[in-house]
């Protein structure tokens, strides 16, 4: 057997911490209910939920995600015919399908649990893809107008002059010389001690607006959060990320990935080049505007 290299290890070990990061279980009605390292189309984490049956068996369901999907693009309905057609897409990807529960399934014992789990999610992410998914779109401004707002006003209520120095939606090359968007961005100061007066260095913000598929806007701004880091002009990026404010009180399954995306983008902010702020945390967002005034004044 051909013997891993520590590099190797190494990367392994780092996918494995990012995955299990994912990997969370809550007690429901139904069972426990587990989110997994996979996503919808919509971006949306997947969750199964398992429970205990006959036998030492357990049945892992899409806790009814897929009929959920069916019933808000209206195509979904209890007649006989519609639950036939649900029993007909199940067997297409090798599911059962509980018409009292109206849930996906599949049965396994505890030594193939583990696989269960990860083969069910995997199923469900497949036929998340083959279903029409209505548009879950949550409205109001963008949390990066709420930003770039709320940074204008505080500059001017300072009497500050030269907020014309902050360059809105902007969009940079990365280390990747993939071209990048940036919400806003402006040159500040280094802020290290030795360093001339007149050395200057780029700031870029980049806005999470997690109201739709949270997870999928916090991992689209940690890749350009990285990407943009690793310049050779060493920029500071700051990503912040918010819901701002909500129309309706958001259901149980929807915050778990806001949790989700808020974990991961955290998890980036260990660099020194990368910072980031809840804007929905009153504190953190006076941190961010204070730090912003200083620089854009200095």
């Amino acid at each position: 057997m051909e013997r891993i290299t520590t590099e190797c290890e190494r990367l392994v070990e780092q996918v494995r911490a990012y995955t299990s990061s994912y990997i969370e279980g809550k007690d429901t009605p139904g069972g426990c209910r587990i989110s997994l390292p996979l996503l919808e189309p919509s971006g949306d984490v997947v969750y199964v939920t398992v429970r205990g049956g006959p036998g030492g068996f357990y049945r892992v369901t899409d806790g009814g995600r897929l009929q959920g999907i069916l019933f808000e693009s209206n195509l979904s309905t209890p007649q006989h015919r519609d639950r036939e057609s649900l029993a007909s897409l199940a067997r297409r990807f090798d599911l059962e399908f509980d018409h009292d529960r109206r849930v996906f399934f599949a049965d396994f014992d505890g030594d193939s649990l583990g696989y269960g789990v990860f083969e069910v999610g995997r199923t469900i992410a497949t036929m998340a893809s083959a279903l029409p998914s209505p548009a879950r779109k949550r409205g109001g401004p963008k949390l990066s107008s709420h930003v770039i707002s709320q940074i204008s006003h505080e500059f001017n209520a300072r009497g500050l002059l030269g907020f014309g120095q902050v360059s809105e939606h902007r969009r940079v090359l990365g280390v990747t010389s993939t071209e990048r968007r940036v919400d806003f961005s402006y040159r500040r100061k280094k802020p290290l001690l030795g360093e001339p007066e007149s050395d200057l260095e780029n700031v870029f913000v980049i806005a999470a607006d997690l109201r739709n598929t949270p997870v999928k806007q916090a991992q689209n701004a940690v890749v350009v959060a990285h990407d943009l880091s690793g310049r050779d002009d060493k920029p500071m990026v700051r990503v912040v990320h918010g819901l701002v404010e909500s129309e309706s009180e958001p259901e149980d399954r929807f915050m778990q990935d806001v949790t989700s995306a808020r974990r991961l983008i955290e998890s980036v902010a260990t660099s020194d080049r990368i910072e980031e702020y809840s804007w929905d945390d009153a504190k953190r967002r006076e941190e961010l505007v204070a730090v912003t005034m200083a620089e854009l004044a200095a």
